[in-house]
């Protein structure tokens, strides 16, 4: 893996040749827990937890700041406690990790800061592909 590979890549929706060398990357990090590998998995992610975050800005006394910080911090919990051994896919796993952080910034389980419904069903539509 090459710094100019590693910084060229950022998972987006409909790329599967970086998500699947993030995969990779996420497999190798499981058993070397080396520093670096997780910061470019991190930063390869971070569209998704900052996408995730956006919907949650409208009609909540929370900040955009607080919320993409939340989620990014959902997003590093997820790298941090992902095995590849009992879950094929990364996105959906950090996708819960992201909502649910995003959910608890709001003070309830549930969330007093709802996600809008198409945000809501395109999440479970990538849960479901598990």
């Amino acid at each position: 893996m090459s710094a100019q590979v590693a910084g060229q890549v950022g998972v987006r929706r409909g790329d599967p040749i970086a998500a699947t060398e993030a995969e990779h990357w996420l497999r190798d990090y499981a058993k070397s827990q080396d520093a670096a590998l997780r910061e470019w998995i991190i930063l390869a992610y971070l569209g998704l937890a900052d996408r995730i975050a956006s919907p949650y800005r409208h009609g909540h006394r929370t900040t955009l700041e607080d919320l993409t910080q939340t989620a990014r911090a959902g997003l590093i919990a997820a790298v941090d406690r992902y095995d590849p051994a009992k879950s094929p896919s990364f996105v959906p796993f950090a996708v819960a990790c992201v909502v649910g952080e995003l959910n608890g910034i709001c003070g309830t389980p549930a969330g007093a800061c709802t996600c809008p419904a198409g945000q809501r069903s395109r999440a479970a539509a990538v849960q479901g592909g598990r």
